[in-house]
Parts: structure tokens; C-alpha cells; sequence
């Protein structure tokens, strides 16, 4: 008994420890697979094997590269990220990764990694490289292919080049060596302002001549005025640049990138800053300028088309978002994309056509008001986007995620998108469009581009059913998880401590003088939420909120009849005598005389 137990045991040693050498052979092979998965999610951009480097991917993926912007989750839109590389002037021309280390799990359908890499690439044939960047990631093994689910890279902190070390952090070292309460201006205003009048921006449209259009900047410590014919009050000549005024500290004209009344002329206005508010995009001079150049534009327009003219007024009214309208407007917008990124011309015209098709039964549902100003916001929005990503040399590609499409923020920023998109495809299609639109302005661009269409070969493009199925699932989703944010947002914002302001405007309605439509939500009490400004004001009094959230409601004439603060850190000052309530604190600035005044513990109820 006991030599037949000893038999049997050394045929279950001689069993595991072949099994053992058949899992070290298939290992050598895994680890051989999962290397070259992690070269190619590199190399692949030598080719230029778009398929090829999707594959690469699992469907939950998540890439967080060395910029803010670079943080992408989920393969689709991985997809719309790699975009930008399609530019026909970027290749990748070299790689190589040094110290790679790849560990398994127990399981072995886990692999993860780091490494050292060198990335170079080729820019209109002037060659790049990104440098000793320390990446790590995870892959997993499914359907036997291994795919990336996490890709991460970043500089140690004693090992970031000097390049970015200038960029990036150079405005603080000069902040610290100002004296105290001065502060160091965001970029050379003159450097910004020299590209954006530099002679290509000339050729952007037909009759703009930026070099001509007055602009006032605030530079982050003093304000400029260029290309003015006279030296308004509180100006003086900037010392090298006499043709240039300069006025101390901000001028309450400049708040923000728009365009402005200085006298009888038109003005273009711009602040400058290091980076994207919304999206946290780093900015280059070039952005700068090209920011720049689009207010420019508008004060073009405004000269030159007095009538392009949308009435964002319409977005406090826009109707109620649902997850089919919402699944109408992405379908919309993706037929459109795919018309910019087709290389064969009836592949654009084919997916042009589908996009127009949709939109019109997407607008043949909206009251009239409301698809009218969609068509003007293309015109006049879109089209000075355009000029703006041509000014700063982006893809074309790139779209703004950051309202997700939701109404009403995403109308207007689809708005944005789509008159980008459009007279790029007209490029294409027909070169001499924009000359046909100054000799007939009361058209819109998607009239000309239906014309263009419909007199191009080719039929409409149509979308996969499985296409269709996982962008209605996908918009359903979103509209879900928005209307648990808005509500939470909203009853956040409602239980903030300190003192509260309600105002009663009912009696002398408050006219809108700014608000931005980029950060409003319209709620079911027929309230518009905004989360970040608002001013208003009546013949005899105003307010302004600045980065703190408030409340509105408004009559037929978008007046505003009620307004609520809430959340102030200090209460209002009240001058019985005058019967004025005043409040200044960080930002909010509320001067307004009463009819009736009323306090409640920290709660202020003011009519007027």
C-alpha cells in the first residue's frame, strides 16, 4: 500500500512540475504580447493605424497623460480625442522605452507596468520629442487580445523639463518677486497682441482686418487699448509703445472676453489667463491671440451685419430637456463630425447631408423663436469660433464636452460647434462661400451648405443601428445622472450657511445685463439657476454677482421679477434714510433702493 502511495505521489510531482515549466513558456509568451501591446499604443502613430491603435483599448479605458486636458475615460471618446492626430501634418517618427517592468496577477489575465519612454514626432517636418516621461499602466487580457484599461504618465518632480517649467510655472516665481499687493501680469500683451494682428489673420475673412479693430486688455495687472483713435479718460501713452494706452490696475470695461462700447465705438475686450476656466486648457500666446481675434470678429459683425443679432435671452426660456432631445441633438452633431473628419469628398457630403437631415427634424419640433436663434448662433458664434481655431491652429475636431449637450448650456455650445463645423465642410465643398454670404446676409449657413449638398453626388450617410442604440442608451444615462446633479446642486446651494437676499422686483423689473448662458440651469418652478454671474438693473438701481451662484425668475419680457443670494458672508448695509440697500462683498455688488424692507434672523426680504 504504502509503494503504491509513493508511486502516485511522484506522478503528481512530475505532473505540477511540468505544468509548472508549461506556465513559465506560456508567461515568457504573455509578457512578449503584452510588451509589444504597450510599444505599439506608441508606435502606432509612425503608420498612423488608427484601427490598429483602437483595438489597443478596452472599452472602459482610462488615459490621464501629463496635461490636465489629456484625461480621457471610455473608448468612444478615446476616439474623439484621437482626432487631433489625423492632422495630416503630424506623424510619430520615433520611440523608445527603457527600464520596462511587467508584473501578472496570480490570474494572469493582468498585466501592469512602468517604464521610461521617449516619444518623438514630426509637426509640419519639424521633429518634437517628449522626453524621459515615467508611464505606467494596466492592461487586461479579453477575448485573448491584451488591451490598455490604464495609461498614465507623468515627470517626477525634480525631473520636469525646463520647458515646461517655464511655461507652466515661470508666472509664479515672478509673482513671488513683486512687491506686495502687485501682481504680475499673465503674458507680454504686446507679443499676444503683435499674433493676433499678424499679417495670415487678414486672410481669415473677406474685409477683417484685425489690425484695424480697437481691443482693450487686461493683462492680469494693468489694462491696454490698441488700435484706438483717441485716448479715452483715465488713459495714458504706454511708454515704448506710444501708439498703445495703458490704464492702471483693471478698467471696469474689461470683465471678460466679449466686446464693449468705449464712446461711439465698438471694442473688443479680452482678459487675459494662463489657463481655461471650464476645461482647465493650458494657454499659449497663440490661444491667447486667437481668443482675441474671435471678439474681434464679432465687433466685425457687429459693423458690418447689425443684424446677426441672437437673442441668448431665448435660452432662459428654452423648452424642458428630455433624453430624446437630448439623443437628437448628439446624433446631430456626430453626423457632423463625421462629415469634417471624411477625406473622400462624397463621404463628406454624404454624412453632411445626413446631419442636415436630422436637424431639421430636430428643429421641426421646437417653437419657431427657438430654431430661428439656433440657425443665428451658428452664424454668428460659430463662425467666429472658426475664425478663432484657425487663429490658433487647432483641430478642427476639437469640441467642447463641458455641458454634455445638456439645454440650455448645450444648445449654445452646440451652436459653437456645428458654425465651426459647417464652414469647414463648406471649405471643402465650395471655397468661395464665405463672398456669397457677404452679398446675401440674411442667409444662413446651413441654407448654403443644403445647396451645396444637393447638388453633390453621393447619397446620405446613415449611422449603424448599433451606432443609433448606444447613443440614445448613452443620452438616457446623462440625462439621468444631470438631473440628480442639478437637484443636488440646486438643494446645496439652497442650504448654504450665512445670509440670505431675496429680492421682489415684481413692481420695477430688473433688465438683463449680463448673465452666462454657458452656466444657467432652468428648474421646474420655472427658476433659472445661474452658478457663476449675473447683473441686472432698473433706472434707479443694479447688481452684479461674480462667481457666487443666485437664483432668477423673470417675466414675459425677460425682466427680472424675483432674484435670490444666498449664502453671503456678510449681511447688506441699510440706509433707512435713503431707503437704499447696499451690499460689496467678493465680488457681489448690489446697490438698490426699496419700497419695503423686512429681517428675519439672516434672511433679508427686500421689495422694490
Amino acid at each position: 500500500m504504502k509503494k503504491k502511495y509513493w508511486a502516485w505521489t511522484m506522478v503528481l510531482l512530475v505532473s505540477f512540475a511540468a505544468a509548472g515549466r508549461l506556465a513559465a513558456s506560456e508567461e515568457q509568451a504573455e509578457r512578449e504580447a503584452v510588451k509589444k501591446a504597450i510599444e505599439q499604443s506608441i508606435g502606432w502613430a509612425i503608420e498612423k493605424d488608427f484601427e490598429a491603435m483602437f483595438r489597443l483599448w478596452a472599452d472602459n479605458m482610462c488615459h490621464f497623460w501629463l496635461f490636465s486636458d489629456s484625461i480621457v475615460v471610455g473608448l468612444e471618446s478615446w476616439k474623439k480625442y484621437a482626432e487631433r492626430w489625423r492632422d495630416p501634418d503630424f506623424r510619430g517618427t520615433r520611440f523608445e522605452f527603457r527600464d520596462l517592468r511587467i508584473v501578472f496577477s496570480r490570474g494572469g489575465e493582468v498585466a501592469w507596468y512602468s517604464c521610461y519612454l521617449d516619444d518623438c514626432y514630426s509637426i509640419k517636418g519639424k521633429e518634437g520629442c517628449l522626453k524621459n516621461v515615467f508611464q505606467t499602466g494596466v492592461l487586461e487580457k479579453r477575448d485573448g487580445r491584451w488591451q490598455h484599461v490604464l495609461m498614465h504618465g507623468s515627470y517626477p518632480v525634480d525631473k520636469i523639463p525646463e520647458i515646461y517649467v517655464r511655461r507652466y510655472y515661470s508666472p509664479l516665481f515672478e509673482k513671488a518677486a513683486l512687491p506686495p499687493g502687485e501682481n504680475a501680469p499673465i503674458a507680454d500683451v504686446f507679443q499676444v497682441m503683435e499674433l493676433a494682428t499678424g499679417s495670415p489673420m487678414g486672410a481669415l475673412w473677406p474685409g477683417f482686418e484685425p489690425a484695424k479693430i480697437p481691443v482693450l486688455v487686461f493683462d492680469g495687472r494693468d489694462t491696454y487699448l490698441f488700435h484706438s483713435p483717441a485716448v479715452p479718460d483715465g488713459f495714458v501713452r504706454a511708454e515704448r509703445h506710444p501708439e498703445v494706452f495703458v490704464f492702471k490696475g483693471q478698467h471696469p470695461q474689461a470683465l471678460g472676453n466679449s466686446i464693449t462700447r468705449m464712446g461711439e465705438t465698438w471694442t473688443a475686450t479680452s482678459v487675459l489667463s494662463a489657463s481655461s476656466r471650464r476645461t482647465g486648457e493650458r494657454y499659449e500666446l497663440k490661444d491667447l491671440a486667437g481668443i482675441i481675434v474671435h471678439e474681434q470678429f464679432h465687433v466685425f459683425q457687429r459693423a458690418r451685419h447689425p443684424r446677426w443679432r441672437p437673442n441668448d435671452g431665448l435660452l432662459l426660456r428654452y423648452p424642458e430637456e428630455t433624453a430624446e432631445a437630448l439623443f437628437l441633438r448628439r446624433k446631430e452633431k456626430e453626423a457632423f463630425r463625421r462629415a469634417v473628419a471624411a477625406e473622400a469628398i462624397t463621404d463628406v457630403a454624404g454624412w453632411a447631408a445626413a446631419a442636415l437631415r436630422s436637424r431639421e427634424e430636430r428643429l421641426a419640433g421646437l417653437p419657431a423663436p427657438f430654431a430661428q436663434y439656433e440657425k443665428e448662433l451658428q452664424r454668428t458664434e460659430g463662425l467666429s469660433d472658426y475664425i478663432e481655431r484657425i487663429a490658433r491652429g487647432r483641430n478642427p475636431l476639437d469640441a467642447s464636452e463641458i455641458t454634455n449637450g445638456i439645454a440650455p448650456a448645450g444648445v449654445r455650445d452646440l451652436g459653437y460647434v456645428e458654425g465651426r463645423w459647417i464652414a469647414m465642410i463648406l471649405d471643402r465643398l465650395r471655397p468661395g462661400w464665405k463672398a456669397a454670404l457677404e452679398k446675401d446676409e440674411a442667409r444662413f449657413l446651413e441654407d448654403i451648405l443644403r445647396e451645396v449638398v444637393n447638388g453633390s453626388p453621393g447619397e446620405a450617410r446613415t449611422f449603424e443601428a448599433a451606432d443609433v442604440g448606444a447613443m440614445k442608451a448613452a443620452a438616457g444615462a446623462d440625462f439621468s445622472t444631470w438631473k440628480e446633479k442639478r437637484k443636488a446642486d440646486v438643494e446645496g446651494y439652497s442650504a448654504r450657511p450665512g445670509t440670505r437676499l431675496e429680492v421682489d422686483a415684481s413692481a420695477r423689473p430688473l433688465s438683463i445685463r449680463i448673465f452666462d448662458p454657458l452656466d444657467i440651469e432652468l428648474l421646474e418652478d420655472g427658476a433659472v439657476f445661474h452658478r457663476t454671474s449675473f447683473a441686472a438693473g432698473n433706472e434707479t438701481g443694479s447688481l452684479r454677482i461674480a462667481n457666487h451662484p443666485c437664483l432668477t425668475w423673470f417675466d414675459d419680457t425677460l425682466r427680472a421679477t424675483r432674484l435670490v443670494v444666498n449664502g453671503l458672508k456678510q449681511a447688506p448695509e441699510i440706509l433707512e434714510g435713503e431707503k437704499k440697500l447696499i451690499l460689496k462683498v467678493d465680488g457681489i455688488s448690489v446697490e438698490l433702493p426699496f419700497a419695503a424692507i423686512s429681517v428675519k434672523d439672516s434672511i433679508y426680504r427686500v421689495k422694490l
